[in-house]
């Protein structure tokens, strides 16, 4: 499976980013989309990579602690595209409309996962919005 950026090592780091993703997520896996400056084309070595997973429903509490698992260890990589991950996990309903009434969804800031419930250990708050999902038109990671 091959994932197209202007970056081999960032290609090898999405690669095993999508592959862990739909493994964790299974059947509420639906898509994995880039945004940000690389949907933009304003992309370069100095940008950090926003990406969105498109979830059917709400991710349970032993896939929230895979997806920490998943992500510590890819920030662990020897790559710099590895700890420049941004990205959020959204419902396929939450995709589909914007506010500041919409719930909370869970989210990574280099390599940390925050969770939208409010009794989780992890480091990071509970995120409501990653970036204006208007603002920014998403590129599905098309595979070759």
């Amino acid at each position: 499976m091959a994932i197209a950026t202007p970056e081999p090592e960032l290609n090898a780091v999405l690669t095993e980013l999508l592959a862990g993703v739909r493994s964790v997520l299974a059947k509420r896996f639906v898509g994995m989309y880039l945004h940000g400056s690389l949907a933009l084309g304003d992309f370069d070595r100095h940008s950090d990579v926003d990406f969105v997973v498109a979830i059917d429903r709400a991710v349970e509490a032993d896939q929230l602690a895979a997806l920490q698992g998943l992500h510590a260890r890819i920030y662990a990589l020897e790559s710099r595209w590895a700890q420049h991950l941004e990205g959020s996990y959204l419902t396929t309903t939450a995709l589909r409309r914007s506010g500041p009434e919409d719930p909370a969804h869970l989210y990574l800031d280099h390599g940390a996962v925050s969770s939208p419930t409010p009794t989780t250990t992890t480091p990071c708050s509970t995120a409501t919005s990653c970036e204006s999902m208007g603002s920014r038109w998403p590129v599905p990671m098309r595979q070759r």
